[in-house]
């Protein structure tokens, strides 16, 4: 712009020094004369010029003045801008939501995919099993898969990174976290024991029957909305939907509970009542008051507690070992090392221990590596 400004500048200052020589020669040699014809040639070939010039140079200005405006992003304001931002953002996380696709395995599912077909994603799927149980969210009420060992996850990138599969770190993390979650909604088809007749209504049941309170947390309804999907029994549009089936369904079975408690002729126990209890009434409650109200059919009460387990229970085809007990102080690794060998032994899919009291801590981090249920004073107390 500015070599542009010179050449406009001297272009005027030419015509402007060729008019004054028209002038001049007209007066001294006449109009009619050679030279003052030559001079007024020069003149106007340079007006004609000027004429042209100064509105291509606005043009050229101008452009490069939004241009410039651009580049310093001062074509909005930033005010503007950040509304724009903002609004993208509300309007992605709106349609997220709307499609129930925020946290949702239907994100997940396709980033896995392209992962497939790199050598070591089966030794992903491996860790994945070994460090998150598939069982991660029905047995602690919360999420867990992104709780990972950071050596170990160091050395699981330097052996990948030898087979040529290269990922950051946070990425390797994002992927173990969906493939973990992934996994979880496949062990839960297999949990619900689905068949070729099963409505949606009766998965939708079974399903509460199974998380009970937890049945309406986003990342489990995910899982199952992923398993309705899979079954051609509904949308992930209709996530929402799904939801007000499953509070509707635990709302019809609370009454039921609620009507048949005062129907019962028995009075209502308190926990007072069950920590005077002995060992073996404490077992029957369990099996009469707990499990089989909860929709357990009873196969067995073994009153000598025989190979660690005192109650065997079957729902949907799948069965239950239980181990109760009524303790005054808190329960150790035993019970869970005693209910995890009868689950064994019996060949059953679920192991629970259930007390009137607490668990010790490490008891709690066994049952956490093998896969044991812990029900606490507190949780039995919510039970009945």
């Amino acid at each position: 712009m500015v070599t542009l400004r010179k050449i406009l500048i001297g272009l005027f200052a030419l015509t402007s020094v060729l008019t004054g020589l028209v002038i001049f020669s007209t007066i001294f040699f006449g109009k009619t004369n050679s030279i003052t014809t030559l001079f007024g040639l020069l003149w106007a070939l340079g007006m004609t010029i000027e004429i042209v010039a100064f509105p291509i140079a606005g043009i050229i200005y101008l452009v490069n003045r939004a241009d410039t405006k651009r580049r310093l992003g001062l074509e909005n304001s930033i005010v503007i801008a950040k509304q724009q931002i903002d609004q993208y953002q509300t309007n992605t996380a709106d349609t997220k939501r709307r499609l129930g696709l925020e946290n949702s395995i239907v994100i997940a599912k396709p980033q896995i995919d392209q992962y497939q077909t790199k050598p070591g994603f089966n030794l992903l799927l491996e860790y994945s099993k070994k460090n998150n149980s598939t069982n991660w969210f029905a047995t602690y009420g919360e999420d867990t898969s992104n709780e990972y060992d950071e050596e170990k996850l160091q050395m699981l990138q330097k052996i990948l990174l030898k087979q040529d599969f290269k990922i950051s770190t946070y990425d390797l993390q994002v992927l173990l976290k969906n493939i973990s979650r992934l996994q979880f909604a496949q062990d839960l088809r297999k949990r619900l024991r689905l068949g070729t007749k099963l409505t949606l209504d009766s998965i939708c049941e079974r399903f509460v029957l199974e998380y009970g309170e937890n049945s309406t947390n986003p990342l489990l309804m995910d899982a199952l909305i992923y398993v309705l999907v899979e079954e051609g029994l509904s949308k992930y549009e209709n996530s929402q939907d799904i939801k007000t089936k499953l509070l509707s369904i635990k709302e019809d079975i609370s009454l039921k509970h609620f009507e048949n408690n005062l129907k019962s002729e028995k009075q209502a126990l308190s926990l007072a009542d069950i920590d005077r209890m002995n060992g073996h009434d404490f077992e029957d409650f369990i099996a009469t008051s707990i499990l089989a109200k909860d929709g357990f059919e009873i196969l067995e009460v073994k009153k000598s507690g025989d190979q660690g387990g005192d109650i065997l229970a079957n729902k949907f085809g799948k069965k239950l070992v239980v181990q109760a007990k009524r303790y005054t102080g808190k329960v150790g690794n035993y019970a869970v090392q005693e209910v995890t060998a009868a689950r064994d032994h019996y060949s059953c899919d679920d192991a629970w221990v259930i007390t009137n009291s607490y668990f010790t801590k490490s008891a709690k981090e066994l049952a956490k590596s093998t896969q044991v249920r812990l029900i606490d004073r507190d949780e039995l107390k919510r039970m009945f």
